[in-house]
């Protein structure tokens, strides 16, 4: 039905996916997903997320890891469909840890992964997975060769408006 992945919001390097196998995304799904991540990242207390439902997720996330001591957000496209309160809360624009992250690379990748859809469309589901997985494996080899150029482009852009 689809599926459910994790990405890291500053430099969109996808971490962990899961296989949506009934219907609705549920916080069957993420839980899982964050307890891998959680499990290989020293840690873990002030890992920050984002999610499209940042505001239902954060509570969730407090019962299933007590230990947790992150922030939650929602990402900046989906933050203005929620409600005033939940906007102040959970945008990250308001949150000092997130910095200029947007939320919105998840976006950036299914857009990138359309294209792959279409043609798994009549393949075998053993097939279809397959070119997936290389889809992301591709994707991720782009973004991890890209974090240099980057974290330059950035260094020099924040150099030129100090020396102005």
């Amino acid at each position: 039905n689809g599926v459910l992945g994790s990405l890291c919001a500053r430099h969109a390097v996808p971490q962990k996916f899961a296989n949506i196998v009934s219907s609705g995304e549920r916080f069957k799904y993420p839980l899982p997903v964050m307890d891998e991540i959680f499990s290989k990242v020293r840690g873990k207390k002030n890992i920050d997320i984002m999610y499209d439902v940042g505001c239902r997720f954060d509570k969730t996330l407090k019962r299933h890891f007590s230990d947790w001591d992150g922030k939650c957000a929602v990402g900046i496209f989906h933050a203005y469909a929620h409600s005033a309160s939940c906007q102040v809360e959970y945008n990250p624009k308001y949150a000092s840890s997130f910095g200029m992250a947007d939320g919105e690379w998840s976006e950036r990748l299914w857009s990138y992964m359309n294209g792959h859809i279409r043609t798994t469309r009549h393949m075998s589901h053993d097939h279809c997975m397959l070119v997936l997985t290389r889809a992301l494996d591709t994707f991720k080899e782009k973004r991890i060769s890209s974090i240099g150029t980057y974290v330059f482009l950035v260094k020099v852009k924040i150099l030129a408006t100090h020396t102005m």
